[in-house]
């Protein structure tokens, strides 16, 4: 298996705060691991105005 210096969630943990969001994982050996990621809804609404007009 390669491994990593966990850099990229690093990033993937700063930037979903910095929305207000949150990431985080569950692992459980022999069974696997689950990625969550939530995001506030208003960031949604925002985008599609900002890009209707």
């Amino acid at each position: 298996m390669k491994r990593g210096f966990g850099i990229g969630l690093y990033v993937c943990k700063h930037t979903f705060n910095s929305y207000e969001g949150k990431i985080w994982m569950e692992s459980e050996e022999g069974v696997g691991t689950d990625i969550h990621i939530k995001l506030p809804i208003k960031l949604f609404f925002q985008f599609i105005i900002a890009t209707s007009r």
